[in-house]
């Protein structure tokens, strides 16, 4: 799997400006521009593995219902 942005705010700030930048997005010039900045402003990368891993451990799990009451099981003790 291919490497992602560790940060999308900033790796999608930068696609915005190159899509003002380049008159063809996307493009090899304009994709490599992105890199070279996002890698210039302090941007790392994850393995997909890893980012997997963290989305699916960052991701909110829904609260149970209970049939009989209608209530979540999140509130009791």
């Amino acid at each position: 799997m291919a490497d992602q942005p560790a940060n999308m705010k900033l790796w999608n700030m930068l696609i915005v400006q190159a899509k003002a930048k380049f008159a063809k997005w996307p493009s090899l010039p304009a994709s490599k521009w992105v890199h070279q900045q996002y890698v210039q402003k302090g941007g790392q990368f994850i393995s997909g593995q890893d980012a997997a891993r963290i989305k699916k451990a960052t991701e909110r799990k829904p609260d149970k219902e209970d049939p009989k009451k209608g209530k979540t099981e999140k509130g009791r003790k």
